[in-house]
């Protein structure tokens, strides 16, 4: 058990470097923009309406075909206390 925590942990680290150099040029260039950022392992759906109760907003990908809302998207619409922007 301690073994898989700690890989998840690893993981989870390597996973928000990763998202730390995607998010810092846009971060140079809009700096009046506060971005939050959270990589946690567990189902989407739960975790993103868990994060809404905090959030001003949380822009999530619309997979199906025609962009329609997914799974995940259509709990985020459902059941988030804070706007959802759906990007194509």
């Amino acid at each position: 058990m301690h073994a898989y925590r700690a890989r998840l942990t690893h993981r989870a680290s390597d996973e928000a470097d990763l998202l730390d150099r995607l998010l810092r040029p846009w971060r140079e260039k809009f700096p009046e923009v506060s971005v939050g950022t959270l990589v946690n392992a567990g189902p989407a759906a739960r975790l993103l309406v868990g994060v809404s109760h905090q959030a001003q907003l949380i822009v999530a990908g619309a997979h199906e075909p025609g962009g329609l809302p997914g799974a995940v998207t259509s709990q985020l619409l459902h059941h988030a206390d804070c706007p959802v922007l759906i990007a194509r």
